[in-house]
């Protein structure tokens, strides 16, 4: 019969690998930010732009849970319109979308604001 390794002893190995984050982060609100066109299309090389709430002042994204990496402002999406974001922990945040279009879609149409 095999011993099953106490639950708090789980906890406290997992928690501790949080523990060595340069800044405290949390995960955006899907797991991995996804855009779309209004046409249904993925958001193909879109920009994601991130701000301190109701201001155009630039706020830090990361690239991971860690903390460690931070995201170009804006974010540019993938080909299939994605990117990790993850927020510092502690500040709100408001998201421009853009669609694609010359350097950091400055020439691309507003697809959302959401603060």
């Amino acid at each position: 019969m095999k011993k099953a390794i106490p639950t708090f002893v789980l906890c406290a190995i997992f928690c501790a690998s949080f523990a060595h984050a340069q800044t405290a982060v949390v995960v955006s609100p899907w797991p991995q930010f996804v855009s779309y066109l209004q046409n249904g299309q993925p958001n193909a090389f879109g920009c994601v732009f991130t701000y301190e709430i109701a201001s155009t002042t630039p706020l830090s994204t990361y690239t991971d849970w860690t903390g460690n990496t931070l995201n170009a402002n804006p974010v540019i999406l993938s080909a299939g319109g994605t990117a990790n974001i993850w927020l510092a922990s502690g500040n709100a945040y408001s998201f421009k979308i853009m669609s694609p279009g010359g350097l950091n879609c400055a020439s691309g149409t507003t697809i959302a604001t959401v603060a």
